[in-house]
């Protein structure tokens, strides 16, 4: 994001403008977003817009280095973080307000293209408008009152400047403070620290212990492997006896369900059959019945017959 508007160069622009400039930075360092001469080309332009010299940036770190405890554990960290601090003061100079550490340690093509786009511009801006002021000064004769409204001016740029003293300094103390919490912690720590370190090193112990018994048992593994193998091998015949079985099986239980379809019938017409016989047995009982009722009758019509015969007879004898 910036503060204001300005034009992001084309690749060529930059590094012609790089060329000009007889910078130590290349093409490929460019394109391959080099860290280290994102740095070159950040310096190279602190004293150009800032005012700012290599010197001058590392001279207030290494001096406040003796009011740390232990100044040769930030030998590295304080200038990084005055680095920092200047590389975001440029940026914020040029109208890019959202400047972080990743645009200095991980930057990437585009981003790089529009801080540099970023820097050009401004420094470009800066150099015009130092020229017209050149000529503004050797063509015009400051008046008493000039002179006393840039007195009047740089009072208040002292008091600007004191204010901003003040501000680092109270600043520095916050974090001199915050310095001495996180020592305080990291020394409430250590004890914790170095069981972390001493539970470590004997799993280190025990995972060597391990990688032994490992190596031992890799024979037997190997062993046990090829066991496996050679039962797969045999199972296979095995496979295709009981592939063979279930077919035989499936065979089997579709002639069980013929015979229990052919069962079912012949139940049915052994149902059928006694009821015929039974139909049969009830005939023959009937006919049995019929035959002793016409013996019956037939003894009756013999009786009715010899009582005819007797009755004619005596009839012829009257």
């Amino acid at each position: 994001m910036s503060i204001y508007s300005f034009p992001v160069l084309k690749m060529t622009g930059i590094i012609q403008f790089i060329r000009d400039s007889k910078l130590s930075i290349s093409e490929e360092d460019i394109k391959n977003c080099d860290p280290a001469a994102v740095r070159r080309f950040f310096e190279a332009f602190f004293e150009v817009i800032l005012d700012i010299s290599k010197d001058d940036l590392t001279q207030p770190a290494l001096s406040g280095l003796s009011a740390l405890q232990h100044p040769n554990l930030h030998e590295s960290s304080v200038p990084e973080l005055a680095f920092f601090r200047t590389s975001k003061k440029l940026l914020e100079a040029c109208g890019v307000d959202d400047f972080t550490w990743r645009d200095i340690q991980k930057p990437t093509l585009k981003r790089l293209r529009y801080l540099l786009s970023a820097i050009i511009n401004f420094s470009k801006f800066k150099e015009e408008r130092k020229v017209h002021f050149d000529q503004y000064l050797k063509t015009t004769v400051p008046s008493p009152s000039h002179v006393l409204r840039s007195l009047t001016y740089l009072d208040t740029l002292q008091d600007n400047l004191l204010r901003t003293k003040q501000q680092v300094e109270d600043e520095n103390v916050a974090l001199r403070r915050q310095l001495e919490e996180l020592q305080s912690k990291q020394a409430a720590e250590a004890p914790a620290l170095q069981v972390v370190i001493d539970e470590c090193a004997a799993m280190e112990v025990d995972i060597g212990v391990l990688n032994t018994r490992q190596s031992v048992l890799q024979p037997e593994v190997k062993a046990l492997k090829a066991q496996v193998a050679q039962l797969n091998d045999d199972i296979v015949p095995i496979t295709f006896i009981r592939m063979n079985l279930n077919d035989l099986l499936e065979a089997i239980e579709g002639d069980m369900n013929k015979v229990k379809v052919e069962k079912e019938n012949v139940t049915q017409l052994h149902q059928t059959y006694e009821g015929i016989v039974s139909k049969a047995k009830l005939a023959v009982a009937h006919k049995a019945r019929v035959e002793i009722l016409l013996d019956q009758r037939r003894d009756q019509l013999e009786v009715y017959k010899q009582q005819a015969r007797t009755k004619m007879q005596a009839a012829e004898h009257v």
